[in-house]
């Protein structure tokens, strides 16, 4: 397996699209109106419930804040000429940190940009690789027209939820071996594309307050009838997914995995009887507990760092089977650090982490991966 910065380009092409629906062509003359006014359903549907950012960012003052704040820490981070805090000091001196192209080439060109922590030395007799995918910030473009290059347009679940898995496939055909998978709020449905790609499914799966269906949160936000109602029309126009059902079932048909399912008792977006239930099968080895951050407002649970999720006393652990050490106000970034990333005796632990519906690579490298790599480097 590669190390740090050996062989892997700045640039990789990818071509293995199984599983990854072919654009439709458009039809010419009368139904071309109806396939555009279905269209615009549908990406109304897609930008109001899943992607928030691909409304007018600029209409948010609050977005436009956190990436200004976030992008100058990401420049720090990779500038190792700036001034900078003493934590990230810490970061660039343990890790590279650097962006790579990942084109998934067929009849449209996907580009999605990741971003890329590496190890510059062992800590433990351990290096730590983390790969962040996000959902914003991607390209695309006719294969034959570089030129029409345009903001990537998923038009369905299935696109949602395969991209990310096939990009991650991308870096293990390149020599990667991807030892633990993070699905992080809407990031999580990537959990609904597990049975095509068993093969390369890592065996270590942490849910990190993913979403656990789409009817679970309108079940959360909406009554009755409203909730079937706005779920009826998430069905209809191809947005609805059950990554809870998806991963159980996955489980239940033999194909065993390590899974760690990290919740906040009173998410905002789903919790408590909307949140994930305890229905894995017996076999799977399985942590799952609920946290209550504090001294946080509730609202803010479901997008609270890892630094900030702490095993207190109000922590209720639902099952531990899998030997999750969690000790006494010790933080989730910790536990993760000595649990996932400093296991096994290989040199490399890689984390493939796919980010939620608000997340760029800046803000996911300031509230996602940074905690984890601090985290990492306290081992020390």
């Amino acid at each position: 397996m590669l190390g740090v910065n050996q062989n892997l380009p700045t640039v990789i092409s990818y071509g293995d699209l199984n599983g990854l629906e072919v654009r439709p062509r458009e039809p010419v003359g009368f139904l071309s109106c109806l396939v555009r006014c279905w269209l615009a359903f549908v990406i109304t549907i897609r930008n109001a419930f899943f992607f928030p950012m691909y409304n007018k960012m600029g209409d948010d003052d609050e977005r436009v804040k956190n990436e200004r704040l976030a992008g100058r820490i990401s420049c720090d981070l990779q500038n190792l000429e700036s001034s900078c805090s003493k934590k990230v000091a810490e970061i660039r001196r343990y890790f590279s940190v650097r962006n790579v192209e990942v084109n998934l080439t067929g009849e449209v060109v996907r580009t999605f940009t990741v971003r890329l922590f590496e190890s510059k030395e062992t800590i433990r007799d351990k290096k730590l690789r983390v790969i962040l995918f996000t959902f914003n910030g991607n390209k695309e473009h006719p294969k034959e027209r570089p030129m029409d290059s345009c903001r990537w347009n998923p038009l369905n679940i299935k696109e949602l939820s395969t991209s990310p898995l096939i990009v991650l496939k991308a870096f293990q055909e390149g020599g990667i071996k991807i030892d633990s998978l993070v699905t992080n709020s809407l990031g999580n449905v990537a959990l609904s594309g597990l049975s095509r790609f068993a093969d390369i499914v890592p065996q270590t799966i942490i849910i990190n307050r993913g979403i656990p269906s789409v009817k679970k949160v309108t079940n959360q936000h909406y009554p009755f009838p409203l909730n079937h109602i706005l779920y009826g029309v998430a069905k209809l126009s191809g947005w609805d997914a059950d990554p809870e059902r998806d991963l159980v079932k996955f489980t239940k048909n033999g194909s065993q995995r390590k899974v760690i399912v990290i919740e906040a008792q009173q998410d905002f977006y789903f919790s408590g009887e909307n949140g994930f239930a305890s229905n894995f099968p017996r076999e799977t080895s399985l942590f799952h507990a609920r946290f209550f951050p504090y001294p946080i407002q509730s609202r803010a649970h479901h997008a609270i760092p890892l630094n900030h999720v702490t095993n207190n006393s109000e922590t209720k652990v639902l099952a531990n089977t899998v030997a999750f050490q969690l000790q006494e106000n010790e933080k989730m970034s910790s536990a993760l650090a000595k649990n996932i990333f400093l296991g096994g005796r290989e040199e490399w632990h890689t984390c493939f982490y796919i980010g939620g519906a608000d997340c760029s690579l800046n803000v996911g490298t300031v509230r996602d991966v940074m905690p984890l790599l601090t985290a990492f480097i306290a081992e020390r």
